[in-house]
């Protein structure tokens, strides 16, 4: 990792090193605004608990919690496939990260990969505010999204 790098250059360098297609977005705002009227908020960040969602909780260094996240991300990439394949997502995060992104389904397993290194709470929501995943920093991943 080179030091005189942004944490924002370093993650859109991460990604593109996976093979994502991602873009920076002018204005991460209008990516928190979507989310706030879409889901509930409490104390700076979705309520999950106010909805029934699933949600998955473990360690980032424990090799079975990062198999049941790329477990997790493949079944919510099925499921959105069959959905509407070309569907586009915005990422923006609470805190590491000051620029939003957007990526399409196809970059969705290569960027919820990184997560687990960004020290934020990270959100991602399709374009029109119908689906969500939340990556915390306490390791759990939260999504309206049904789950096999």
């Amino acid at each position: 990792m080179q030091t005189d790098m942004t944490p924002d250059d370093q993650f859109l360098s991460d990604a593109q090193a996976t093979g994502a297609t991602i873009l920076v977005l002018e204005d991460a705002d209008s990516v928190i605004e979507l989310l706030e009227s879409n889901f509930p908020f409490s104390t700076g960040r979705i309520a999950w608990d106010a909805k029934d969602l699933w949600a998955e909780k473990g360690e980032d260094n424990d090799e079975n919690w990062k198999h049941s996240i790329a477990s997790a991300i493949h079944s919510i990439h099925a499921f959105l496939k069959n959905q509407n394949p070309r569907i586009q997502f915005l990422l923006v995060g609470d805190d590491y990260l000051e620029e939003a992104y957007q990526f399409g389904l196809d970059s969705l397993p290569q960027i919820v990969s990184l997560f687990p290194d960004l020290p934020q709470h990270s959100y991602v929501i399709s374009e029109d505010g119908a689906w969500a995943l939340n990556y915390t920093f306490e390791d759990e991943l939260y999504s309206n999204v049904p789950v096999q």
